[in-house]
């Protein structure tokens, strides 16, 4: 029931969330799909080559990457569909039986999604079928795999075929607690004296 985002070779299609997602801490309601196995998050400009790369990576910036990886449009469509209600809406892209490149030279096509979940900011990465006639791409073996926003990124895997048909992979962000100290200094201009109480102040945080 999805709408066919009819990418070509390499190409890319700006979609709207249909609602606020949080991204590593930034907001956006449109992501850039990549007929590659992977998002831009927070723009409606920009391409996903087909040369996947280890994580992180400052030049391809935000980005969600469920299956970053060379594939053809001969074969299959990417679709994008929001699905739910308020405040549990979900956005769900999906390479549907897409062939790796050459695809008039592979005929078995991949399938996989990647899933935002609205409030929980979650992310989830699901793989129908990731075996694609050849060892060299089956389950991730050829793809990157993982979460950029650019000078930081969580990989999940680099050309390794770590992803065989049933897997899911989840990302949740984990809150992060506010911590804040303060003292009072008292000065008595008339002497040469600072009292400060108390004399220390520690603090620890969280990695």
């Amino acid at each position: 029931s999805g709408n066919d985002l009819d990418l070509d070779d390499d190409g890319e299609a700006t979609v709207a969330i249909g609602f606020d997602f949080r991204f590593f801490g930034e907001g956006s309601t449109v992501v850039r799909v990549g007929n590659n196995g992977g998002i831009l998050f927070g723009t409606e400009t920009g391409e996903l080559g087909y040369n996947n790369l280890p994580l992180p990576n400052v030049t391809l910036g935000p980005a969600i990457l469920p299956f970053w990886d060379d594939f053809d449009s001969e074969g299959g469509a990417v679709y994008a569909q929001t699905l739910g209600t308020a405040p549990a809406r979900r956005l769900v892209i999906e390479w549907k039986e897409r062939l790796h490149y050459n695809g008039a030279e592979n005929t078995d096509p991949a399938t996989f999604q990647a899933i935002l979940h609205e409030g929980s900011d979650a992310i989830v990465f699901q793989y129908a079928d990731t075996d694609m006639d050849g060892s060299e791409w089956d389950d991730g073996a050829s793809a990157t795999i993982g979460l950029n926003r650019g000078d930081l990124a969580s990989q999940y895997s680099l050309d390794s075929a770590s992803v065989g048909a049933g897997s899911v992979v989840l990302f949740a962000p984990v809150p992060t607690t506010p911590y804040s100290a303060s003292d009072v200094v008292t000065i008595d201009a008339g002497a040469p004296d600072i009292q400060v109480v108390p004399a220390a102040l520690v603090a620890r945080v969280a990695a």
